[in-house]
């Protein structure tokens, strides 16, 4: 159950890219949905992968393209 909050915020992130057109470090926003889920036992790498595939198939560009 300690990993759908991380899950939502990764959700709420996505939501809020598509709504702006800006670029992100994507290894800054895992660490901060990290932070803010300390018992969560996941790497930055597994964030930030998920946070590429989400907003793949949301057709977001979340960096340089």
């Amino acid at each position: 159950m300690t990993i759908l909050p991380l899950a939502v915020g990764i959700a709420d992130t996505i939501l809020n890219a598509a709504g702006s057109n800006r670029r992100f470090n994507l290894v800054e926003v895992a660490n901060e949905l990290l932070r803010q889920h300390p018992a969560v036992d996941v790497s930055t790498d597994d964030v930030v992968s998920t946070l590429r595939e989400e907003g793949r198939l949301a057709g977001l560009c979340l960096e340089t393209c």
